[in-house]
């Protein structure tokens, strides 16, 4: 439900109107914000997310949630999650090379649920895009229909309905990054997509994009991480494109997690946390992150660090099961945050972490399930040996 003049009493000192607040902060021209969970606003981790990006060490990395919220209410399949777009993308090349209905029965991708754990989910999707990718070959003789090109016809057609969701993380101020390969996100905010490749490029292009307190001309840019869908040859989509792209996706993002000091300081180390926005929890676990996890688990004795993945309610116990392996209380953090039930309250909660936002009320609500990291002193396993046989 979307709020419109509703008043807010907290402990009878005051009363809000959360449709003139949330108008009034992003002015709003059509649509306001949904009123957000406030006892999912007021908790510890929040205010640890306020804090870090009011003092510019926190970077957003956008999932399909957010290309959903700008798609509005009917957001296609494949802008709604990693498997779905691969079932799409097979679903195109179905119709296009009029292949039979039975060409993909042993994938076994049907034996998944919403509950499987992520590397499960990316095992079949990568079986499936490996059994497509196959098939199209044996289907085409143009070089032109090449199975990523295939992905430019799923993607050109998406539009930006709702500004909300890009209004909120223009209003944080923080650098954007995304592992979309639609451009929504860039166009809602008015930037220019730039791919690590770009950077790469020159030999001082990270160096010139980021200086010791974050993205010198972040505001410019949205930088796609798994490139963008018109660069078909260049999106990393299956095993062999992440292996090839691993050495910069870790050359870049841990740059940008460590930060540059000219007095390295271990007591005073300020260290730049991942903020995953619309992402599931396997995005945190694909082969690029698992890897940059390994290499930031095995600095983290200098460099303690922080991450955090804002997830729906639903999705909570399960971010924390494959979150954890790669957790090291007290130096390496991996935190699921809860911001509601639904893809389309992440614009009223994204709009809580902006410093300029002050939230109704005073304290936080005790540390429970929602907001609430994992046991302190739990016991966890080694870290699994990094490779791409998922």
């Amino acid at each position: 439900m979307v709020l419109r003049h509703r008043s807010i009493s907290h402990g009878g000192q005051h009363t809000l109107d959360w449709g003139s607040i949330s108008a009034s902060f992003l002015s709003l021209s059509s649509r306001e914000l949904r009123e957000p969970n406030w006892d999912l606003v007021r908790t510890p981790l929040v205010a640890e997310l306020r804090k870090k990006i009011e003092e510019n060490r926190a970077v957003v990395i956008t999932g399909t949630g957010v290309t959903a919220n700008l798609c509005g209410r009917r957001a296609p399949p494949q802008a709604r999650g990693w498997a779905r777009f691969v079932i799409a993308l097979g679903d195109e090349c179905q119709r296009i090379f009029q292949l039979g209905a039975d060409w993909r029965d042993d994938v076994g991708l049907s034996t998944l649920s919403h509950n499987s754990p992520a590397e499960d989910i990316q095992k079949v999707s990568q079986r499936l895009l490996e059994w497509h990718r196959s098939m199209v070959d044996k289907s085409v003789a143009s070089p032109w229909e090449l199975f990523n090109h295939i992905a430019w016809l799923l993607f050109s057609d998406l539009r930006v309905e709702d500004h909300r969701m890009a209004e909120v993380l223009d209003k944080l101020g923080v650098p954007v990054m995304t592992t979309n390969y639609d451009t929504l996100i860039d166009v809602a905010l008015r930037r220019i997509p730039l791919r690590l490749e770009d950077l790469a490029k020159r030999g001082d292009g990270w160096s010139q994009f980021v200086d010791g307190t974050g993205f010198s001309r972040h505001s410019r840019y949205v930088l796609h991480l798994h490139g963008i869908f018109y660069d078909a040859e260049d999106i990393v989509l299956a095993r062999s494109t992440y292996q090839e792209t691993q050495h910069i996706f870790l050359t870049a993002l841990s740059s940008l997690i460590k930060g540059k000091f000219t007095d390295f300081d271990p007591e005073n180390v300020r260290t730049t946390s991942l903020i995953f926005v619309g992402a599931s929890p396997a995005s945190m676990c694909d082969l690029h992150f698992r890897a940059l996890w390994r290499v930031m688990e095995n600095q983290s004795h200098i460099l303690p660090q922080k991450h955090y993945i804002l997830v729906r309610s639903q999705e909570y116990e399960l971010a924390m099961k494959e979150l954890e392996k790669y957790q090291r209380p007290g130096r390496l953090e991996l935190c699921p945050v809860v911001y509601g039930t639904d893809f389309h309250d992440l614009p009223s909660f994204v709009a809580c972490l902006s410093a300029d936002f002050t939230i109704p009320g005073s304290g936080f609500s005790s540390p429970g399930v929602t907001g609430s990291t994992s046991e302190p002193n739990l016991v966890l396993p080694p870290l699994p040996p990094i490779d791409f046989d998922i």
